[in-house]
């Protein structure tokens, strides 16, 4: 696989700057290419160095790949609101890294003769592929990997979430017979809060015999929405890819059967989470990339033979 470090002036007056990854073993397709987006702010690199590993997965399959930090990111250039986590999230779910996105697809089409993008998205990145799938013609398919299905910015806990409920409820179960945690709890230690916000959550879901959309007012991010509607419209090549012990599954699967189409893919990968960050977990990610690359090729053999 070779590697060339590239860079852009994009309208702003600002340089992106990124690495595009070409295979050796086989003549890539020209025409086609990849774009991977991490989640929320984090540079093309990090998680491990992910989006190199995807890289290399889709070299095997004969496909180029490009890894850009977007506007204010990692390696480029310009700035973005600073915060709380939470308060770049929402940063992140309202669609503002889009432009500097599409930027970089019109760029890659422009410069190398990318003519049809797939773009492959985490978290965040994962939000924003899909804005951008459903405004680019060019973009011709998504791999959405943990996109987070509910608004953010909402004045709602995440403690809400059944997922994430559930997680923090096991491990006060685990606590009550451990001395430490009761000293905590009755010195002050512990935040009551979010001990009340677990118990009304939990206890709520049990006595109302609820799966957990009642609780959270069914409170989707609606730009996602309007998204994977659109692209299914324009039915183009999506794939979803979910951790079994990520926080966000069951409120993800009453997104997916909600909203998406029927014949779109969900691929629960067992014993990962939404981070993918164990060697293993990340094994049977790209594995799976690689599923996905090999349906890409297939239509674009069928493309060429039509």
């Amino acid at each position: 696989m070779d590697r060339q470090f590239i860079s852009f002036e994009n309208t702003h007056g600002l340089t992106l700057k990124g690495m595009l990854f070409r295979p050796t073993a086989s003549v890539p397709n020209d025409s086609v290419g990849f774009i991977y987006l991490p989640g929320i702010v984090l540079g093309a690199l990090s998680v491990h160095r992910l989006g190199f590993k995807i890289a290399r997965e889709l070299s095997k399959h004969g496909f180029q790949m490009l890894l850009f930090d977007q506007e204010g990111i990692g390696e480029s250039e310009g700035s973005y609101p600073e915060g709380k986590h939470e308060a770049i999230a929402h940063w992140v779910a309202e669609g503002n890294l889009v432009n500097s996105t599409q930027e970089i697809i019109d760029w890659a089409r422009a410069r190398y003769g990318m003519e049809r993008v797939f773009l492959i998205g985490h978290c965040g990145g994962a939000l924003t592929a899909s804005y951008c799938a459903a405004d680019q013609v060019t973009v011709a398919g998504v791999v959405l990997i943990s996109p987070p299905p509910l608004a953010t910015g909402t004045g709602k806990s995440d403690l809400v979430r059944k997922g994430v409920a559930d997680e923090y409820y096991s491990l006060y179960l685990r606590k009550l017979l451990d001395p430490a945690a009761w000293k905590r709890l009755l010195s002050g230690g512990t935040s009551y809060q979010a001990l009340v916000t677990v118990l009304r959550s939990k206890l709520t879901r049990i006595f109302s015999g609820a799966d957990g959309s009642s609780a959270l007012g069914n409170n989707y991010n609606h730009r996602f929405v309007k998204a994977v509607e659109k692209i299914t419209r324009q039915q183009k090549t999506v794939e979803v890819i979910y951790g079994e012990k990520d926080p966000d599954i069951e409120e993800y699967r009453l997104f997916h059967n909600e909203y998406m189409n029927a014949n779109t893919p969900l691929v629960i990968l067992e014993n990962t989470s939404h981070g993918f960050t164990a060697e293993t977990a990340q094994k049977k990610l790209l594995e799976q990339i690689g599923v996905f690359a090999q349906r890409v090729a297939s239509q674009e053999d069928s493309r060429e033979a039509s």
